[in-house]
């Protein structure tokens, strides 16, 4: 898809009930449906303010993160970026990434020509990351410099 990723917006069916429900020490002590449910006014309005601002959260990333009114802009650096077929498969959770150098688990850069996972790079004093992400932008020559955090 063109600027970005497919949403299945016509794939699915979202329906969305909300009730009232009353909790006691034993379990539910009772639920009423919601709008309606007979509910007092001050109750109706709080499970109105919730059921407003949860239906926020159901929105997709995509129309979270759009810019009204801008058009989305191709990067100058992934116009002509090169994409590597070297069978590096990376893993989508970046949970289980890991440094390729050191093994490390944090401060990770992830290169989007090769697939290569490093470290960020050392302090002065030797802390900080690994290097490894620098070290392969250089070992393999300087060619693949765009990486992402």
């Amino acid at each position: 898809v063109p600027g970005g990723f497919a949403r299945p917006e016509d794939g699915y069916d979202t329906v969305t009930d909300y009730a009232v429900v009353g909790i006691a020490a034993g379990g539910v002590a009772g639920e009423r449906p919601y709008p309606g449910g007979d509910l007092p006014a001050h109750v109706a309005e709080s499970a109105r303010s919730v059921a407003e601002h949860a239906g926020a959260a159901l929105r997709s990333d995509a129309d979270v993160w759009a810019l009204e009114g801008e058009p989305l802009k191709d990067s100058a650096y992934a116009a002509g970026l090169p994409l590597l077929e070297n069978g590096v498969r990376v893993d989508p959770d970046p949970g289980t990434w890991r440094c390729a150098a050191s093994g490390e688990a944090t401060n990770l850069w992830l290169n989007l020509s090769t697939g290569h996972i490093g470290g960020g790079r050392k302090n002065w004093d030797g802390s900080g990351g690994s290097n490894g992400a620098l070290d392969h932008y250089k070992e393999t020559g300087g060619i693949y410099p765009l990486v992402v955090k």
